[in-house]
């Protein structure tokens, strides 16, 4: 590629849409369910109908790490590195901790910004089944996507932990996450694996979705935004409800597909829905994680110039995995 902002091969889609296994499985049942109906969310052209068996590309692809670790060397490894108890980074942020603020090492404690879109006292009110667990204390009221109240290059890193499928506008959060951070600083984003969630029997989300939902902008309609993903979360609530652990949703199964549809839309329009923010607007397997960056960083790269430093699947000792990617901002941008 000629460019080291990207440590790794040209990456291009190495997805088809030819499915096979428990996801055909999965996908048929629907669509008979639905009497041959086309799959709902499929508002955007080229999305793979299954891809949790494509395995990402591992030729020359120096960066894409498969690992086993935990959350705290996690976070030690890329904000203490070699530097023994002392940070690279402070000054930090992190968007969306809810009850799960990341643990990061002591010396990047101090100065920890906490931001959600309402305060701690509503965010109880929103989870009530988080009623018996802590709450991270909010201290600032902001919009994820946008981060319209923190100033650019202000933070020394940014920390959004399975925050990044609850964005709507994916692209644009990005954006907003890598403009805050000062040169050098960096961004550490994790996120759930589509083939191992109840996101199983979803498609994956295209980039064309991903760059449609970007160009709309932030200022769209969020009724409209909300609506058009409501029924791929009604895909995963219904793998959550009453699919099989191999990734099935069966006839039976898809028949709720219309109530449960229904229900969601009642609760986006007349109730506190999108405040709570829980619905997955996006889905990802391993490959579609790595050509996400490799996209995104063409992207984006022209606005705030940063490089894909780390990008991956982690494996961590409580034997949950998630896909990450660590992402630095150049100095001088």
């Amino acid at each position: 590629m000629g460019d080291q902002s990207f440590k790794g091969a040209d990456v291009r889609s190495q997805q088809t849409n030819n499915c096979s296994s428990d996801s055909e499985a999965a996908m048929v049942g629907f669509l008979a369910a639905n009497k041959g109906g086309r799959f709902p969310g499929l508002q955007h052209a080229n999305h793979d109908l299954c891809g949790c068996e494509h395995k990402p590309p591992t030729p020359n692809v120096s960066t894409y790490n498969v690992s086993t670790s935990s959350l705290s060397a996690f976070y030690l490894k890329h904000l203490v590195g070699d530097r023994g108890t002392d940070c690279k980074y402070v000054g930090g942020l992190e968007v969306g901790a809810l009850n799960h603020p990341a643990p990061v090492p002591d010396c990047a404690r101090d100065g920890m910004l906490y931001v959600d879109q309402v305060g701690s006292s509503e965010l109880h009110a929103l989870y009530p089944e988080l009623r018996n667990k802590s709450i991270t204390s909010v201290q600032l009221l902001d919009d994820g996507n946008v981060l319209s109240q923190v100033p650019s290059a202000s933070r020394g890193f940014l920390i959004a932990s399975h925050v990044i499928e609850h964005m709507p506008h994916t692209l644009l959060a990005v954006e907003s996450w890598l403009r805050v951070v000062r040169g050098g600083g960096i961004v550490l984003i994790r996120a759930p694996w589509k083939c191992i969630s109840f996101d199983r029997s979803r498609p994956v989300t295209s980039w064309s979705h991903f760059m449609s939902d970007y160009h709309r902008g932030v200022d769209m309609d969020a009724d409209v935004l909300w609506l058009e993903h409501l029924p791929e979360w009604t895909m995963s609530h219904l793998q959550h409800l009453c699919g099989t652990p191999g990734g099935t949703v069966g006839s039976g199964c898809a028949a709720h597909f219309s109530s449960w549809h229904s229900h969601f839309v009642d609760r986006v329009l007349n109730q506190n829905f999108m405040r709570r923010g829980g619905v997955h607007f996006h889905t990802w397997t391993q490959q579609s994680w790595l050509e996400f960056w490799w996209r995104a960083h063409r992207a984006l790269g022209p606005k705030v110039p940063f490089r894909v430093q780390d990008v991956g699947v982690e494996t961590l000792d409580d034997g949950a995995t998630d896909l990450f990617a660590v992402l630095s901002r150049k100095h001088g941008s």
